[in-house]
């Protein structure tokens, strides 16, 4: 089967991402000219499954219409387009101009994927972006970019905790976690030593708590805040972590606790949590206002 007959059979299959142009790279000469034609017609009439394999086979002629794409109402068909932009064009700098939130995190994944050294200082400002999209690709972007994978592999390390407080839907959590990545990875691209930021773990004097604590976290039922008071230092803020995390799925124990412990910025979390679940679950609305008050 040719590659235009294969495109033919898949433009319709929803199965079917994108179209296999490994068939056409062997090609050559008139044949070869006869199937980039029969893409670049697809990418004309807006078919998103050519989009892609337009940029595989470095059709630079179709930037224009690839282009016009990237504005289409739909949302899906704009990220088809804007990856294909990236990859056609190499290794593009965005302009961060966009408020679209599918177009931020596009911005966000070509930075991540940039080798330009000018792509630390923007991936370091898009931590603070409204886009989680955007925010985890920029901090994945980062731990990459400035050899740090090794810290943030290690369980429970510090890293991990903020990578998974920066992804939070609560504004209050996130954006603290922001602010504190911003200040750590700014540090080391920088040149500052990883270890003395206090990027590796340090287990406190209680790891039969800490262990405790992990094993309830898989359940949905009350938390020891007596001996949860105990931890300190990485433990502590695992803890506080966990049950920011637990806010947003409306959990009644974790928003009991985190009042109990009352670290810092423990009533915005739980202000915004009341915003976000709002009349999905009523009781624990009203809950987070009356520990609050």
């Amino acid at each position: 089967m040719s590659f235009i007959e294969s495109m033919a059979r898949d433009a319709d299959d929803p199965r079917v991402l994108t179209y296999d142009t490994q068939a056409v790279r062997d090609l050559t000469g008139d044949v070869r000219t006869a199937a980039e034609d029969a893409l670049s017609a697809r990418v004309r009439a807006g078919d998103w499954k050519a989009f892609e394999p337009a940029a595989e086979l470095k059709l630079a002629h179709l930037a224009p219409d690839l282009e016009r794409a990237a504005q289409s109402a739909s949302a899906w068909v704009r990220a088809c387009a804007l990856r294909a932009l990236f990859a056609l064009r190499g290794d593009p700098l965005p302009t961060g101009t966009t408020t679209d939130p599918i177009l931020q995190g596009l911005d966000a994944y070509a930075l991540k994927t940039s080798t330009r050294p000018e792509a630390i200082p923007a991936l370091l400002g898009l931590l603070r972006d409204p886009s989680v999209i955007a925010r985890v690709h920029a901090s994945e972007g980062l731990v990459e970019k400035l050899g740090l994978t090794p810290f943030q592999a290690q369980r429970p390390s510090p890293l991990q905790r903020l990578s998974m407080a920066i992804a939070s839907r609560l504004p209050s959590v996130w954006q603290r976690a922001a602010s504190e990545l911003h200040a750590l990875l700014g540090a080391v691209s920088r040149g500052h030593d990883p270890i003395a930021l206090d990027l590796v773990y340090r287990p406190g004097p209680h790891p039969d708590v800490v262990q405790r604590f992990w094993a309830h976290a898989q359940v949905w039922e009350p938390f020891d805040v007596a001996t949860l008071r105990l931890l300190d230092g990485h433990d502590r803020a695992w803890v506080e972590s966990v049950l920011n995390g637990r806010l947003a799925s409306a959990d009644h124990h974790a928003a009991t606790a985190l009042a109990e412990l009352a670290p810092s910025g423990w009533r915005a979390a739980l202000e915004d949590a009341a915003l976000s679940v709002g009349d999905r679950d009523a009781t624990f609305t009203r809950l987070c206002r009356d520990l609050i008050a």
